[in-house]
């Protein structure tokens, strides 16, 4: 068995409603504190070096840097964090507005099941940016879960679409002056401005 610490700003706990034996944790960590060397043997897509550096990996970089964000330190609202499965989590103490968990691992089937380029691109700006003290990552943890389900969950966990870069800008409403020269053109209904329109 493995372990780690977790320095939570928050924390919240709830049983299973399928499983009494299982529990899920929420944790707000804050992303300078976050510890190195967690697992990641149950993910189902690893995060390389040259994944982190595409597109996505550095927008979640510069959000962690609070680089070109109008409202700082939003990292945990604009992320959806990490995910792991462990077997055990127990509370040590509470220091300087933190809480101090251990969190008990098998490194061979447990471990951090999705989120990995958000832990990868966390841990690497550690050594090399400041990162604000106030910038926190979500982590949801469950343990006890049964050897058989980790797998599922993974594969279910990283099965996402990524939603396109002109989609997010639509819903920003950078194309509205496009719209508005068009809506006037007899074709303009069958414009799609969504993915999946």
């Amino acid at each position: 068995m493995q372990t780690f610490n977790l320095y939570s700003k928050i924390h919240r706990k709830w049983p299973d409603p399928n499983d009494p034996n299982i529990e899920h944790h929420i944790f707000y960590v804050p992303c300078k504190l976050l510890e190195k060397g967690i697992g990641m043997k149950p993910n189902s897509r690893w995060a390389t070096e040259k994944s982190i550096k595409k597109p996505v990996g550095k927008a979640v970089l510069e959000t962690l840097l609070n680089i070109a964000q109008e409202i700082k330190n939003i990292f945990h609202r604009m992320n959806g964090g990490i995910t792991i499965v462990a077997s055990m989590v127990t509370k040590k103490s509470d220091k300087n507005d933190l809480e101090h968990w251990v969190v008990q691992y098998d490194q061979e089937k447990e471990g951090i099941l999705d989120g990995g380029h958000t832990y990868r691109i966390i841990t690497s700006a550690q050594d090399l940016h400041d990162i604000d003290p106030d910038q926190y990552v979500k982590i949801g943890l469950t343990t006890r879960v049964p050897e058989n389900h980790i797998a599922d969950i993974s594969e279910g966990l990283n099965t996402s679409l990524q939603v396109q870069r002109e989609s997010i800008l639509n819903n920003k409403k950078y194309f509205d002056w496009i719209k508005k020269e068009l809506e006037s053109e007899p074709f303009y209904n069958q414009i799609a401005f969504k993915e999946t329109d």
